[in-house]
């Protein structure tokens, strides 16, 4: 690794025909005193505010930082950094020869992106940049492959927070894989336990998830699904009465029989003699 200079700390890459990367940055500097030329780049860069609130210099203008701010930079864009006086900030860089893995992290022609990194995401991202810093100073044989691994980490969690902003509330997502469990499930005697440990919560917290959302206990709306399925395969009439009861987890058929009048208000036998949707389609032809 090379020397850090007085008022920064870098590495710059002694192999640019084998390693993707080729610079990193790190150190505290005075962006007021010695400012960052305002000037085009020819690769692409990840530039993490750690501390302090340098002052981002875009086409379009200036942007004061905070820590956790991330600026992307990609080819032909230009930018720069100064600050107020003498405060002190530090900036951790990357720089890559090759454009991102993942399409949500590549920066529009000439321009930039902006993210405000969450504060595990932040944390996360000091550690990918101190493991490239590792990395780059004790080289072998799998350093390329390593960093290329420490890359995608880094462009992950970027694409994962663009996407997350398109994605299902929790609650929902999480009321979305339970009701899914138990269409897949039906046969399950005790739901409740077995989906409090698939979606790590407990019993509580997943009766409140259905009740806010459905107006039902898990119990009484795994049943009704139940229910609804035997119903269903009662008037295809291509299983008996006991061969339904013991596709949905009932030992003897009585309990079946007995669990299903409860719900419908009727036998099996008779929701068995109601015509289907398919018949009904027949008739009116």
């Amino acid at each position: 690794m090379r020397t850090p200079t007085s008022r920064r700390s870098r590495w710059f890459s002694p192999r640019p025909g084998e390693w993707d990367l080729a610079y990193l940055g790190w150190g505290s500097r005075f962006y007021g005193l010695y400012p960052a030329s305002y000037k085009p780049i020819d690769n692409w860069a990840y530039q993490v505010v750690k501390s302090g609130n340098p002052i981002a210099i875009f086409p379009s203008g200036r942007v004061e930082t905070a820590p956790g701010d991330l600026v992307a930079f990609g080819e032909g864009s230009h930018h720069g950094w100064t600050d107020k006086g003498d405060r002190r900030s530090e900036i951790l860089i990357w720089i890559w020869k090759t454009p991102p893995r993942c399409p949500e992290c590549v920066p529009p022609r000439g321009g930039y992106l902006l993210w405000k990194l969450p504060a595990t995401i932040f944390r996360q991202f000091l550690q990918i940049h101190a493991k490239c810093r590792e990395e780059v100073a004790n080289p072998d044989g799998l350093t390329a492959l390593a960093l290329e691994r420490h890359r995608l980490e880094l462009e992950l969690c970027l694409a994962r927070m663009k996407q997350s902003k398109s994605r299902l509330p929790e609650a929902a997502n999480r009321l979305d894989l339970a009701i899914r469990w138990m269409q897949q499930n039906l046969s399950v005697r005790r739901p409740v336990a077995f989906l409090c440990d698939y979606l790590q919560m407990s019993a509580s917290a997943l009766e409140r998830l259905f009740l806010d959302n459905v107006g039902a206990l898990p119990s009484t709306y795994f049943q009704r699904l139940k229910m609804q399925h035997a119903a269903q395969l009662l008037r295809e009439d291509s299983m008996s009465v006991k061969e339904i009861a013991f596709s949905l987890g009932y030992t003897h058929a009585s309990d079946f029989t007995r669990a299903f009048k409860t719900f419908t208000g009727k036998t099996p036998e008779a929701e068995r003699r109601m015509p289907s949707r398919r018949d009904l389609v027949k008739g009116r032809k």
